[in-house]
């Protein structure tokens, strides 16, 4: 049966003519083939064929590449200064008045003492008497203040009537105190015929409440106190008699003085003033 189907075969080629086309009954025909296998198969490789725009729907005309419009940023406009008008009043420019200027205060330290044979009484009258005379001197000298450190009834002072030896063992006793503005007031039951002494640009004066003329303890601190602070008696014309001035630095004006109107002549004041001027200042 092979060789039948063999020969067959063979017979039909050599009849068909040249020219014709031998159909595979298995093959569909072009027109019996489906649309999808009509379409060409993609070309390998890179062609130079440009890609086409992509064209409008109703008119078939290719679509216009939309263009990005720049961004501008507004500038804000320069203003104008309104020109000043040549009517009208100029501006009242404020003036500052400067504060007051502080003024520096000049001190000085007192150390009050009195002697062991003073009694408490006593020596709360002498802290009395001294604040008065350190308010006049602060009315007199302004600026100036003082800060006053009693030290209580510790002095052992000499006994007897010598006003030199009170004065000096005053000052061998309390030395470490009475240096730069630091001053040191011993009171002392008596002296003899002084009613106080002090040492001339020093640091110490002893005050007592004897003497042959009774006088005013206040007034006698500011006479002692002045003695201190550069200022000696035989300075005046005559210390016992009246000058052209009143002063608490002449005897018999400071006899006959009140406590609460103490005076200093221009020139005790002028050397008194240098030396507080010397003084530390706050």
């Amino acid at each position: 049966m092979h060789y039948i189907k063999k020969y067959i075969w063979l017979i039909t080629i050599l009849i068909i003519p040249a020219g014709c086309e031998l159909i595979d009954p298995e093959i569909p025909t072009p027109s019996d083939r489906p649309p999808s296998m009509e379409t060409p198969l993609p070309t390998s490789g890179i062609t130079d064929t440009p890609t086409a725009l992509p064209t409008d729907m109703a008119t078939g005309e290719p679509s216009p590449i939309p263009t990005v419009q720049p961004t501008t940023v507004p500038t804000a406009e320069p203003t104008e200064s309104p020109s000043p008008d040549p009517t009208s009043a100029p501006t009242a420019v404020p003036t500052v008045t400067p504060g007051p200027t502080a003024i520096p205060v000049h001190y000085a330290t007192i150390y009050v003492v009195s002697d062991t044979d003073c009694t408490a009484a006593q020596h709360a009258q002498a802290r009395i008497e001294l604040d008065n005379a350190l308010r006049e001197i602060r009315d007199s000298y302004n600026p100036v203040d003082f800060t006053v450190i009693d030290l209580g009834r510790v002095w052992d002072g000499p006994d007897g009537d010598d006003s030199s030896a009170a004065l000096s063992d005053l000052r061998n006793d309390f030395r470490s105190y009475g240096t730069g503005n630091r001053y040191v007031i011993g009171f002392i039951p008596d002296m003899g015929i002084n009613n106080g002494m002090g040492y001339m640009n020093g640091n110490f004066c002893a005050v007592s409440w004897g003497g042959l003329i009774p006088l005013n303890t206040a007034v006698v601190i500011a006479h002692e106190l002045t003695h201190n602070w550069g200022v000696a008696a035989e300075g005046h014309v005559d210390a016992y008699l009246p000058g052209p001035d009143m002063c608490v630095m002449n005897y018999f004006y400071a006899a006959i003085m009140d406590p609460d109107n103490i005076v200093w002549c221009d020139e005790c004041r002028a050397t008194v003033q240098a030396t507080i001027n010397r003084w530390p200042a706050r």
